[in-house]
Formats: C-alpha cells, sequence, structure tokens
C-alpha cells in the first residue's frame, strides 16, 4: 500500500475512533499517522485531544508543544497548549502560551478571551481591560465578548464601566445570560446599589435556577440588611446547589456560629475540607465573637464593602482630614465623596497607581492592582496623590494642621499599612474612625493590617470601639475613644 494510503487511512481510522469516543484506539491509529509524517501539526493536535481524553495529560502537553514547534506560527496550537497548561495549573507557563496565541492571531476574538481570563487570574486586569476594549468597541452587540469583556471590566475595579455590556449579554438566554446577570448583581453591590442588585440575582436564577452564585449573593444581600436567617437559608440554598462551593459551605458555617448553633462545628469541618484556607474565616468568626464579649456589644457586619464604608463614614467627625491610602480605579473614594461630598479640605486619595510594592497573598505579588499609572477620573473635590505613602505622606502631612476624621487604610500589606499610620499618628483625635479594608478572615490576616493596628493602639496607648469588624467582606471599622 502507497504510504499516503497507510497514513489515509490510519489518519480515517482514529477520526472514527475519535468520534466514537475510543480515545485509546484513537491514540495508536494517530501515533501510527505519525510515524509515517512525524511532525503532522494537524494529527499532533489530534493526537493532544485523544491523549487527553483518555487521561494522559502529560502526553498530550508533548504532542501540543511537538506540534508547536513544528507550526509556530499557528495560533490554534498555542491555544491548545494554553488552555491544557491552565488545567494541569501552570499559570505562568499558560500565560505565555496565551500570550503566543493572540500575538500570532490578534484578530482572533478566542485567543484574546483565554489571555484576557487569565490575565485576570495574574491580578493583571488593566492590561485585561486594554486587551479586549478594541474588540468590544468592534462588536458591541457579540454576547460573548460583552460578557468576558464586562466580567474583566468587574475584575479591574470598574463595575460602573462594566454594566453596560454585562447587559448586551444579560439578553441571552441560558446560562450566558443568568452569568451576565450575576455579575451585574455584583457591579451594583460594589457601586451600593443593594435593591439593584437583589433585583439583578434574582433575575439570574430566575433564568437558571440551578446556578448557585445570585444564591451566594443574595445572602450577602440578606446580611447587609440585617436579616440573618434569610442569608443562612441562602447560604444553604448554595451550598446544596453547588456541593463543591466552599464560600458557600462557610459562609453557612459563619453564621452557624455567629447564631451559636450546635452543627456549626460540623458545618466547618466540612467547609475546610472543600478548601482549608477556609480556617482563616473561622478565626474571622471567633475574633467577632470575643470582640462582642470583651466591649460588650457585637459589631456590626456587613455583605459588602460600600454598605461598611457608609456606615463608618456617618460616625466620623464631620471637621478634619478625609482620606483613602489604597485608591486603585477609585471605586470606594468615589462613594465615599458621594456619600459627604463637602468635607473641609476636600477628599485626598493616595496611591502610587503601580499596584503593591511587594506579594502579599500567594498570588497577588508585587504589581498586583496596577492601574499603570493611570489615575482614576474623580469629582470635584477629591485630590489625588500620586507616589509611595512614605514619599507622599510626610509632605502632605506638614501642609496642614486639621487631625485625622476618617480614613479608609486599603494597603494590604503590613509595611505600607505601618507607613500610613506612623505618618499620620500626630493626626489622630478622639472621634477618628478607622476604616481597614483587609483587616482579617484570609490567610495570614494577622501580619499585614491587623498587625500594623495592633501595633498602634500599643504605640499610643489608643482606647477605642470596634464600629464594624465584617468576616464577610474582611473589613474593621474602630473610632478613638481615648489616647496618650
Amino acid at each position: 500500500m502507497p504510504e499516503s494510503n497507510s497514513f489515509d487511512a490510519s489518519l480515517t481510522t482514529a477520526r472514527q475512533a475519535m468520534a466514537a469516543r475510543r480515545w485509546r484506539e484513537a491514540c495508536e491509529h494517530l501515533e501510527a499517522a505519525l510515524a509515517r509524517r512525524p511532525g503532522d501539526p494537524a494529527v499532533l493536535r489530534s493526537l493532544a485531544q485523544s491523549r487527553f481524553a483518555s487521561g494522559q495529560a502529560e502526553q498530550a502537553l508533548q504532542a501540543l508543544e511537538a506540534a508547536c514547534t513544528t507550526a509556530p506560527d499557528h495560533s490554534p496550537l498555542h491555544y491548545d497548549r494554553a488552555q491544557l497548561l491552565r488545567r494541569l495549573g501552570r499559570v505562568e507557563a499558560a500565560l505565555s502560551a496565551a500570550e503566543t496565541a493572540q500575538a500570532t492571531a490578534p484578530e482572533a476574538p478566542a485567543p484574546a478571551l483565554l489571555l484576557a481570563e487569565l490575565l485576570v487570574e495574574a491580578k493583571r486586569s488593566a492590561e485585561a481591560v486594554d486587551l479586549l476594549a478594541p474588540f468590544f468597541t468592534a462588536n458591541p452587540e457579540d454576547p460573548q465578548i460583552s460578557l468576558a469583556f464586562g466580567a474583566t471590566l468587574l475584575a479591574a475595579g470598574l463595575p460602573d464601566e462594566a454594566l453596560a455590556p454585562l447587559e448586551v449579554a444579560a439578553s441571552q438566554p441560558g446560562p450566558p445570560g443568568a452569568f451576565a446577570l450575576h455579575n451585574r448583581a455584583t457591579c451594583l453591590a460594589d457601586l451600593g446599589e443593594i435593591d439593584a442588585s437583589v433585583a439583578a440575582a434574582e433575575a439570574a436564577l430566575a433564568k437558571l435556577p440551578g446556578l448557585p452564585g445570585p444564591q451566594w449573593h443574595l445572602g450577602l444581600c440578606a446580611l447587609d440588611r440585617g436579616d440573618r436567617p434569610d442569608a443562612t437559608a441562602r447560604f444553604a440554598a448554595a451550598r446544596r446547589a453547588n456541593p463543591r462551593m466552599a464560600l458557600a459551605a462557610a459562609y453557612h458555617a459563619a453564621l452557624l456560629q455567629l447564631n451559636e448553633q450546635d452543627d456549626a462545628t460540623k458545618a466547618w469541618r466540612e467547609a475546610e475540607g472543600l478548601d482549608p484556607d477556609q480556617s482563616a474565616l473561622r478565626e474571622a468568626v471567633t475574633h467577632h465573637q470575643e470582640t462582642s464579649r470583651r466591649e460588650g456589644a457585637a459589631p456590626a457586619i456587613f455583605g459588602f464593602k460600600p454598605s461598611l464604608l457608609r456606615f463608618a463614614l456617618a460616625q466620623a467627625p464631620d471637621q478634619g482630614l478625609h482620606c483613602e491610602f489604597g485608591v486603585f480605579t477609585g471605586r470606594s473614594l468615589r462613594l465615599l465623596a458621594e456619600t459627604r461630598p463637602t468635607p473641609p479640605g476636600g477628599w485626598h486619595g493616595f496611591d502610587s497607581f503601580e499596584g503593591l510594592p511587594e506579594a502579599w497573598l500567594p498570588d497577588e505579588g508585587a504589581g498586583a492592582y496596577s492601574t499603570r499609572g493611570r489615575l482614576p477620573e474623580m469629582p470635584e473635590g477629591v485630590h489625588l496623590h500620586g507616589g509611595w505613602f512614605a514619599e507622599t505622606l510626610p509632605g502632605f502631612v506638614k501642609t496642614t494642621s486639621a487631625p485625622l476624621a476618617f480614613a479608609n487604610i486599603d494597603c494590604d500589606i503590613y509595611a505600607s499599612t505601618a507607613d500610613v499610620l506612623q505618618a499620620l499618628t500626630g493626626r489622630l483625635t478622639v472621634g477618628t474612625v478607622l476604616v481597614f479594608d483587609e483587616y482579617f478572615a484570609y490567610p495570614g490576616w494577622r501580619d499585614h493590617e491587623y498587625k500594623a493596628f495592633r501595633e498602634l493602639v500599643e504605640q499610643r496607648g489608643l482606647q477605642y470601639r470596634t464600629l464594624a469588624l465584617s468576616p464577610f467582606t474582611r473589613q474593621a471599622a474602630f473610632r478613638i475613644e481615648a489616647l496618650t
């Protein structure tokens, strides 16, 4: 039989086996075809698919790598390789492969969408926004692009800008529309529009009743409204909808513990079995209970950060400095300025706009939360100060003698938080309200904002009241009652 016929016969038989999902048989015939035409990229791609389907992930990757070497400008091969690397948990390699796939087919949407997802996972959301913006501009009615662009804007801290593309995607039936509505619910909650957020989450459930995310989201909305029984029921419903959803299990356990119910221990065991890191949330709930006993009153709990910010700001003096440290895209600072628009001297926001100066969490290294140096648009009366805190704050403090009325401290890492508190220590006064955005409830929380505040308390002999201590948002708010 001529070589070409043998090759064609092997390939035909392999495709028949693939269609019948007889993956190991397909691998044998594809390998036979490769023996006749070594390095054929199409055969290698089919071999990679068959090997992966038969449980041979590493061998599938080898086939794709060989195909990419043979056809380095063929974008679909690099796309497949990026997808496989992602499934194998090799994030950096997946990102590199996706960048190659996008570079070799810059006008194709699929590689760009994959690259954007990986950039978001790498906490490089601003780059993902820049990547997808031209695709959305060219195809504003494409539901897949609209959903991806909206989700990327949300991840980049731009929920107001995400609403429009997500509205396009929300018109789709089934899962795509439900996912878009859930993302809209998140955007609206981030903007402090809780009633509209509830409506969007309920609409998502109407499209896809079994979707766990909206149930979990409605649990947070119930927390914001002070309805713990409804929140408990919602988290339990999300848990039933997806028994592997660790956050739903952990939030359900947290409420059981806060309500001092006997089955909390069992619920925590199940949640921590899904994700050991949820033990940090359990520690935070215990910390809340200990604070309640020590101070004789339970600090407030919220489901969303904007609600806690508004609550804390209402407890702060009208006169004095109003500041935020860690502005990022400006969402929370805009919310604060809208809530109290005319404090004397206006609002002051401090940020390098280059991201974290050093690693914080395992997946949030130096440079995370960068806006690539771009300052967000702000309403009148909001003043932005670009640069590292240790460089900008000492000079700023010298320009005014006003005491500190309110500060939202969103520094994440210990060193930056300590820089802020050190610079402000002379401006603290009775009535000053301090909000910490990442105070607790994540692995290693005692080493960062929490640690910096405890050091300040000891150094200055502060007496304070805990206004809010919210394990579900990671925030804490304190009002200074006395200092030495």
